[in-house]
C-alpha cells in the first residue's frame, strides 16, 4: 500500500572550484593584459612625443647654426669664383670656403648622429642626375686633394640615360665622407671615385644596382682597424692619428645612410698600399610623373645665362647677411634681385610688381614662408605672382618639412648655406618648365 511506496531520485554533484579558479585567473590575466596594453600605449605616446620634441629641437639647432654659416660660405664661394681676384687672394678665399665647409660638416655630423640615435633621420628621394652629382663631387673635393699634393680622379661609367630617384643630399654626404677619409689618409698618389651600374641576381631576378668605388694609395689599415672603421668616434691608431681632425662620426653615419638606402659598404685594405671601399645601392628609376623635372646641368654657363637679367627675382629672408649673400650670388650668375626682410614686406612688394622667381626663407618671425606661399598661391598678390616659381630656402631637409612646403605651393628646395652651383641648378629647374627669367 501507501506505506510501501518508494520515491526514486538521482543526485549529482559537480565540484566547480577549479573552474571558478580558472575563471578568476583568466579575468585577472585579461585585466593585467589590458593594463599592460594601456601602459604600452602611454609609453609609445610618450616616446613619439619625445621623438617629435627631439626632431623639433634638432631642426631649431640646425637652423641656428647653419644660418650664420650662410654668409661665410656664400661670400667665400663668390670670392673664390671671382676671375678678377689675384691668385693669392683666391687661395685665401678657397681656404675660408674649405674651413667653413669642414665646420659645417662637423656640425651636421653631430646633428645627424643625434637624429639617428633618436630615430628621426629620414631619406627624401628626388630626381637626380648622377653625372651632375659626380661633377659636383669633383668640384667640391678636388681642391682639398690638390692642397695635399695628391690627385682626385672621378671616373663616370654610368650610361648617359641613367636617371636616379634618390636622396641627393644624403648620397652626396656618403660619397663625401668616403672621399674625405681617403684624401685625409693619402699622402702621395691619388684617390679615385668610380661610378658604374651592374646587375646582380636577387631572388632569381636580375636587379639593377649602382656601385661607387673609392680607392686610394694611402696608408692603408689592418683588419682590426677595418672592423672599427664604421664605429662612432673611432679613429685609426697609428703614427698619423694626431694629424687627422674630426669627430669620428662621418663614416658611422655614412654606413647608417647606406643601410637606409637598402645598400651595403665593403672595405678592402692593406697597410702601406691603400684602401678600396665599395658602396652598392639598388638603382631606383625616377617615377614617370617626375621625369620632366630632371635637367642636366654642365659646369659652364651658357652665353645666354651669363647676360644680365631684368630684376624679376625676389629674395626674402629675415637675416640681413643672408639677404646680402643670396643677392650677391644671384648677381654673380647675372640676375638682378630685390629683397624683402619678412613675409609682410614680401606681400607688399608682390602687390606692386610681378616676379618670376621667389627665394623664400621658411623660418621667419611672424608670417613664415609656408604661410606667405599659401597666400601667394591663393591669389592674394595678383594672378601674375600666383604662378611665380617659389624655391624654399631652409635648413630643414626632413621629408615632413618638404611635404608641408609642397602642399603649401613650394616648387623647389634650397638648403642653407647656398652655393653658386645649387642656385644654378634651381634656375635650371625653372628653365626646364619652359619659362625664362
Amino acid at each position: 500500500g501507501e506505506k510501501d511506496a518508494k520515491t526514486d531520485f538521482i543526485a549529482s554533484a559537480l565540484d566547480i572550484h577549479d573552474l571558478k579558479t580558472r575563471e578568476e585567473k583568466m579575468e585577472a590575466s585579461l585585466e593585467e593584459a589590458h593594463h599592460l596594453r594601456e601602459q604600452a600605449l602611454l609609453q609609445k605616446s610618450a616616446a613619439d612625443r619625445a621623438n617629435r620634441e627631439k626632431s623639433a629641437y634638432l631642426s631649431l639647432a640646425s637652423h641656428e647654426i647653419r644660418t650664420p654659416m650662410n654668409p661665410v660660405i656664400g661670400f667665400a664661394d663668390l670670392l673664390a669664383s671671382n676671375p678678377d681676384l689675384d691668385d693669392e687672394s683666391k687661395e685665401m678665399a678657397q681656404m675660408i670656403l674649405k674651413a667653413g665647409k669642414n665646420l659645417l660638416t662637423l656640425i651636421d655630423e653631430v646633428l645627424d648622429f643625434a637624429k639617428i640615435e633618436a630615430g628621426v633621420l629620414k631619406l627624401t628621394p628626388e630626381p637626380l642626375d648622377a653625372h651632375d652629382l659626380l661633377l659636383e663631387i669633383d668640384s667640391m673635393y678636388s681642391f682639398d686633394a690638390k692642397s695635399r699634393g695628391i690627385e682626385l680622379l672621378v671616373t663616370d661609367k654610368i650610361s648617359a640615360e641613367e636617371e636616379l630617384f634618390e636622396d641627393r643630399l644624403r648620397l652626396q654626404q656618403v660619397l663625401g665622407a668616403l672621399i674625405s677619409n681617403s684624401v685625409k689618409f693619402t699622402h702621395t698618389g691619388q684617390v679615385e671615385l668610380i661610378a658604374e651600374t651592374e646587375k646582380v641576381k636577387m631572388n632569381g631576378k636580375n636587379v639593377q644596382m649602382l656601385k661607387f668605388i673609392v680607392q686610394d694609395t694611402g696608408v692603408g689599415m689592418d683588419e682590426e682597424e677595418v672592423e672599427k672603421l664604421f664605429k662612432p668616434f673611432a679613429k685609426p691608431e697609428n703614427e698619423f692619428t694626431d694629424k687627422y681632425a674630426g669627430a669620428g662620426l662621418g663614416l658611422a653615419i655614412a654606413q647608417k645612410l647606406v643601410e637606409a638606402m637598402n645598400g651595403n659598404i665593403t672595405v678592402h685594405s692593406e697597410v702601406g698600399k691603400g684602401t678600396t671601399v665599395e658602396m652598392v645601392i639598388p638603382f631606383t628609376p625616377v617615377p614617370k610623373h617626375l621625369r620632366p623635372a630632371l635637367v642636366r646641368h654642365e659646369g659652364e654657363e651658357s652665353e645666354e645665362e651669363s647676360k644680365p637679367k631684368q630684376a624679376s627675382i625676389l629674395i626674402v629672408d629675415d637675416e640681413e647677411s643672408s639677404r646680402q649673400v643670396n643677392a650677391s650670388l644671384m648677381k654673380f650668375l647675372g640676375y638682378a634681385c630685390e629683397v624683402a626682410c619678412d613675409g609682410n614686406e614680401l606681400l607688399e612688394k608682390l602687390k606692386k610688381q610681378t616676379y618670376s622667381m621667389i627665394l623664400m626663407d621658411i623660418m621667419m618671425p611672424g608670417m613664415d614662408g609656408f604661410e606667405a606661399t599659401r597666400r601667394i598661391r591663393n591669389g592674394d598678390c595678383g594672378e601674375g605672382n600666383r604662378e611665380a616659381f617659389i624655391s624654399a630656402v631652409t635648413v630643414c631637409t626632413e621629408d615632413e618639412d618638404r611635404q608641408r612646403g609642397f602642399k603649401a605651393g613650394v616648387n623647389a628646395y634650397l638648403t642653407k648655406p647656398l652655393t653658386i652651383h645649387a642656385l644654378r641648378e634651381t634656375i635650371g629647374e625653372y628653365h626646364a618648365l619652359g619659362r625664362k627669367i
